[in-house]
């Protein structure tokens, strides 16, 4: 093998290895962006479930506070007590 393969062998190798770790890099990348975008995504879920379930709460007081004011309407329209 002359010295002119030997270096093109060599460079081949060491590009070879240099797009290697390029992939595994990028790779590792792709896994760590998708943990993260997952870990966001249940924090949001969450949170939105932490927001509906303080709108029911809101809600049902309304509604109760409502009947309330409906019923003492009602007893004062017909006159009871």
């Amino acid at each position: 093998m002359s010295e002119g393969e030997l270096a093109a062998w060599l460079h081949v190798g060491s590009a070879g290895l240099i797009g290697t770790i390029g992939l595994f890099v990028a790779i590792y990348r792709s896994y760590s962006n998708e943990k993260q975008f997952e870990e966001e995504m249940e924090q949001l879920r969450e949170d939105l479930a932490r927001e509906q379930e303080e709108r029911r709460k809101r809600l049902e007081q309304q509604n109760k506070e409502f009947q309330e004011r409906r019923k003492q309407f009602e007893n004062k329209l017909y006159g009871r007590k």
